[in-house]
């Protein structure tokens, strides 16, 4: 049976407008500027302002062939109108420097129920974090993060998941998928990070519409829902982008075969009368063969020891004079796949001295009773100290 008989998509890209000169924001004036020009330019569509960057939201596409002529077309005009303006338009996922995000959101449509809507959110966990992975184009600065938007969730714009119950949940706003039936009849991927060039968009657009269209349709899902497992890949996704392994079932499984064996089939099943990319999805195939993201080309020409503001500027540089991350990932070397990150190794990142439990729990996407069992455990084997603070709050330190 299909639950979902019309297939759409549609995007909020959020882009950066940098000026040629610092490598920072333009400044509102300036960003409302290129925002009136290019509506006029794109009337058909809605580009507008959200939080000191353009968006550009395509409305809703029927196909494949409508989704890449829109998001090409917005994409030119904007970029166009920018450069007339002396700036660049920059498509990555956090400027450091003042510490702002980008995300890439992605609409999938459409559902015509709420159980459904549900079901397909719930369904959808198992992957999300191999889309973090994919998508991730902003490493920091200090090497520990390939998504630096994702490291603290976004600005809580891109909060972990939890399992929702069908009868008796109430979802909440600004998770990484995230309900916006009945409003709009899409599930909202809010955990990818803004591309830097229209083709990247398409695809990860159009594999993420065509999974969550294949679990909504199908009567079993692949994988079995568990926030668990999700929240530690989401942690090895953050840190380590395409070379993470994944716990699947309690099994190992890299990200690259996550995408390979199962997002991309599944993708394809479910855009069988949507239509898919040339390829199909041959660019999402290069980044899991290679397991390379946007996020290993910033990091790749990015100055070694710069700081946040000379990184701005040089990427800012890298943009307006045509940056083409797609041609370093097609020549670039393949990496090697990581071991998973255990959760008590990212605790001892968080904890340093007399540091409040709900600093840890804030920093993990993990139940928090799960999350103070585990710190129980490592107290108990001599890792941790737990003590009371003033106010009989629950403090932790490294040992």
């Amino acid at each position: 049976m299909k639950n979902i008989k019309r297939v759409t998509i549609g995007i909020d890209w959020e882009l950066f407008v940098n000026s040629l000169k610092t490598g920072l924001s333009v400044g509102k004036d300036k960003l409302n500027s290129i925002i009136d020009k290019s509506k006029q330019r794109l009337p058909d569509m809605e580009v507008g302002e959200d939080i000191d960057l353009i968006e550009l939201r395509l409305g809703m596409a029927s196909s494949f062939s409508e989704f890449e002529e829109k998001t090409h077309r917005a994409f030119e005009v904007c970029r166009k109108t920018a450069a007339e303006m002396k700036t660049a338009l920059v498509g990555l996922g956090y400027r450091e420097a003042d510490m702002n995000p980008a995300g890439g959101h992605i609409h999938a449509g459409s559902f015509e129920s709420y159980r459904n809507a549900v079901e397909t959110h719930n369904r959808l966990a198992p992957f999300v974090p191999a889309f973090i992975a994919l998508a991730a184009s902003c490493p920091s600065l200090d090497g520990k993060f390939k998504s630096l938007r994702m490291s603290h969730s976004a600005h809580n714009c891109s909060n972990p998941m939890t399992i929702i119950c069908p009868e008796e949940g109430r979802h909440l706003w600004g998770t990484d998928v995230c309900l916006k039936y009945p409003d709009k009849p899409t599930l909202e991927l809010r955990a990818a990070d803004s591309q830097p060039a229209p083709e990247l968009m398409c695809e990860i657009g159009a594999l993420y519409l065509g999974l969550a269209v294949c679990l909504a349709n199908r009567e079993k899902a692949p994988f079995e829902p568990n926030i668990i497992e999700y929240g530690k890949n989401r942690m090895n996704a953050v840190q380590k982008g395409m070379a993470s392994t994944f716990i699947i079932e309690g099994e190992e499984m890299t990200a690259s075969k996550m995408i390979l064996d199962y997002v991309i089939p599944l993708a394809i099943e479910g855009l069988a009368d949507f239509g898919t990319p040339g390829g199909p999805f041959e660019l999402a195939e290069l980044m899991a063969d290679k397991r390379l993201s946007v996020a290993d080309w910033v990091k790749a020409i990015t100055p070694t020891g710069t700081d946040k503001f000379r990184a701005a500027g040089e990427m800012t540089r890298v943009f307006n004079a045509g940056a083409d991350p797609i041609g370093w990932l097609e020549s670039a070397q393949p990496q090697e796949a990581v071991d998973c990150i255990p959760v008590e190794g990212h605790i001892l990142e968080i904890v340093d001295k007399e540091t409040p439990v709900g600093h840890v729990f804030s920093g993990l996407p993990l139940p928090r009773t799960y999350i103070e069992r585990i710190l129980s455990e490592m107290a108990d084997a001599k890792k941790l100290v737990l003590t009371r603070g003033d106010r009989n709050e629950l403090l932790v330190s490294r040992i």
